[in-house]
């Protein structure tokens, strides 16, 4: 069974990814602004979706980064 992550645990690993994803350092990544401010594509939104769901080891819904557009929200 895994480890329960904490909301801010969750935060902190959508700024790593979302950094990868653009090619940007952590501290340029701003919990408030929105996935498509970065120029993430559906794609990607949907793969993080997807990455997030096994790191928490349940299912979320296809539309959560429409939902919830940003780590913050």
């Amino acid at each position: 069974m895994k480890e329960e992550l904490s909301a801010k645990a969750v935060e902190e690993w959508l700024i790593v990814q979302i950094a990868k994803l653009i090619g940007q350092k952590t501290e340029s990544i701003d919990v408030h602004k929105s996935f498509a401010d970065y120029g993430l594509s559906s794609l990607d939104a949907v793969s993080l979706s997807g990455d997030l769901e096994e790191i928490l080891n349940q299912q979320l819904p296809p539309t959560l980064a429409y939902d919830h557009p940003s780590i913050s929200m």
